[in-house]
């Protein structure tokens, strides 16, 4: 027995069609034209039980993703009447949708927006959750976009501070997006700043910087302390995803290389290039692809003298252009996967953030004021 009823409708002066198809057991062979059943593991499709869905009646009701459907006139609804979905119901929406969908599965998502979703209740700074201020941007800021650092990687990278600054609040000092590609700005912008993460995006969607503990000024020689730490997303931003949690937890997944007391080759600033980690190593017991905190126990070996280290990260003077290599002061491989030859990366965005206890950009200004002050008359 097939039973089927078409009727069209004017929704917002567009034409819609509902198909309404009962089958039975003795009629699946016959060719009707019944929508198919796409499976509840689909990636595209979000399963959840409604007791209101969107056209009336109980059951489940699956949303489809923003991978898949344009807008919200396209939903579908399963009638649930036993264990078997003997009733489906398709309301069709814009005759326009799948190309949409077609267009939207490409589609990036922004990791800031987190902040926003209201159905992420727990995790990645949904609904308040973050355990820090940011400060001197937003997911509202289209002058600093695309931004590098999101909530959810801040959040990984807390783990990680000193304890002093574990508590900190994230203050984002200079944005290339937004203050100009130059390394005299970016200096000038982060004068005052001593605890500073760098973090950079190629076009390549990897993410990579820094942690450092020193004031960056311009000598010859290295400096900093051993609080410094290098970092990389493990996956680039062009990883696909499904959803905004997917990216959430994409950038939450960090590879972080500790200083490992090889050498004291930890921040170098000239008129050419700042970097971080280089040298070689005094000790051959140097652990050069496990990241901190990776779970693994496994230790490498390198006893050849003809192996070549250099920076473990170094930023252009232009800022569009970096480079990364094996490096013995951190213990790290090259950062880039894609360039780990140690050839030039090319930069989207760069970001200096500094970590302060004020809770306003403006507190954060005048206790930097004021060391600098202190610095400048009394140091």
């Amino acid at each position: 027995l097939v039973e089927e009823e078409e009727e069209e409708k004017d929704v917002s002066g567009e034409e819609m069609m509902t198909t309404t198809t009962t089958t039975t057991a003795s009629d699946k062979e016959k060719d009707c034209p019944v929508t198919p059943l796409l499976p509840p593991s689909s990636p595209s499709l979000f399963l959840r039980r409604a007791s209101v869905n969107t056209y009336g009646g109980e059951g489940f009701e699956i949303e489809a993703s923003p991978a898949f459907a344009a807008d919200t006139t396209s939903r579908f609804s399963f009638i649930e009447q036993d264990l078997a979905f003997s009733s489906l119901s398709f309301i069709e929406g814009r005759k326009d949708d799948e190309k949409v969908a077609s267009e939207n599965q490409e589609e990036h998502f922004d990791a800031w927006n987190v902040l926003k979703d209201e159905y992420c209740a727990i995790g990645y700074g949904a609904n308040g959750t973050l355990p820090f201020l940011i400060l001197g941007t937003s997911a509202d800021d289209i002058d600093s976009t695309p931004h590098v650092l999101s909530p959810p990687l801040m959040e990984s990278l807390q783990s990680f501070l000193p304890f002093a600054k574990s508590e900190d609040n994230y203050w984002m000092k200079y944005s290339m997006a937004r203050d100009g590609a130059s390394l005299h700005t970016l200096l000038q912008h982060i004068r005052g700043a001593t605890h500073t993460i760098i973090a950079i995006e190629t076009v390549d969607g990897e993410v990579m910087g820094s942690f450092t503990s020193a004031p960056w000024r311009k000598n010859w020689n290295y400096f900093g302390t051993g609080e410094s730490f290098l970092w990389r997303m493990r996956q680039d931003r062009n990883t696909p995803c499904y959803s905004i949690i997917d990216q959430a937890q994409l950038e939450s997944e960090l590879d972080v290389y500790p200083w490992t007391g090889a050498n004291d080759c930890v921040q170098l600033c000239t008129q050419n290039k700042i970097a971080v980690g280089g040298g070689g190593c005094d000790s051959s017991m140097v652990d050069m692809t496990t990241p901190f905190g990776s779970g693994s126990e496994a230790k490498q070996t390198d006893n050849d003298d003809n192996t070549q280290y250099g920076f473990g990260l170094a930023i252009e003077s232009d800022l569009l252009h970096a480079t990364s290599s094996r490096c013995a002061t951190f213990g790290s491989p090259a950062l880039s996967r894609y360039q780990s030859d140690g050839s030039p990366m090319e930069i989207i965005n760069l970001e200096v953030w500094a970590l302060t206890p004020s809770m306003s950009s403006e507190g954060a200004e005048k206790l930097e004021l004021g060391k600098l002050f202190l610095e400048d008359n009394y140091c």
